[in-house]
């Protein structure tokens, strides 16, 4: 708990400048709003997930939702992607830098894309730097609560074209009480951990079985 505490200040900055960074440099490479701050979010906070929940409080055109359906995957990938690469380059690199366990689980976690990499660094240098890897990493999940609402009122006021009747509603990213859920059963529940495995391998199934469906609705061209 103390840990998880010192963690979120670290992730609120970490969030909101990757997620300021990471938008500006896309424009300034001519890439689109929508698609920008998708990768930001993406980027800044915890990969594929941030995507679609940063997406369900975007609001467009009923004719523009195939190219927001095209956007979201994009940034998917491109999130996908580059996490990939650079966990690749952190677990290369991490040893020569002379950190503790600890301080290589605080840095994958402040640093990756999805939990994913941030929990295969971790795990590649002990349990210690695989909890704070883990804590880090949730920590700047819990932003993402915050930046949804930000960015679906920043959306609104600067780039949406459509007309709200009456009081605007934020799309709430319901899988974080999901995680929330899991942290306190993990915590206060001792059984679960004798089929936590198998419980993280169903997980597994229904990860892949998302991750399919978001890519069936890939338009290559």
């Amino acid at each position: 708990f103390t840990q998880g505490i010192k963690c979120l200040p670290i992730a609120a900055v970490i969030v909101t400048l990757v997620i300021v960074v990471t938008y500006l440099i896309a424009r300034a490479l001519k890439v689109s709003p929508m698609l920008a701050i998708l990768t930001a979010g993406g980027t800044g906070i915890c990969g594929a997930a941030a995507v679609m929940g940063l997406s369900g409080s975007i609001t467009v055109p009923e004719e523009d939702e195939e190219e927001k359906a095209d956007n979201e995957v994009m940034a998917v990938a491109t999130v996908a992607i580059m996490g990939t690469i650079f966990a690749l380059i952190e677990i290369a690199l991490f040893p020569a830098f002379g950190l503790t366990p600890a301080q290589q689980g605080v840095a994958a976690g402040a640093s990756l894309h999805e939990i994913a990499h941030a929990v295969a660094v971790g795990g590649a240098f002990g349990e210690e730097a695989l909890n704070m890897a883990t804590i880090m990493k949730l920590s700047r999940v819990l932003m993402l609560v915050f930046a949804a609402i930000i960015i679906a009122i920043w959306w609104d006021r600067t780039h949406s074209t459509v007309k709200h009747e009456g009081k605007r509603k934020v799309a709430f990213p319901w899988f974080m009480l999901g995680f929330i859920a899991a942290s306190v059963l993990g915590t206060y529940v001792p059984f679960l951990t004798a089929i936590s495995a198998q419980l993280v391998d169903v997980a597994y199934i229904v990860l892949g079985m998302a991750m399919a469906a978001l890519g069936i609705n890939v338009n290559f061209k």
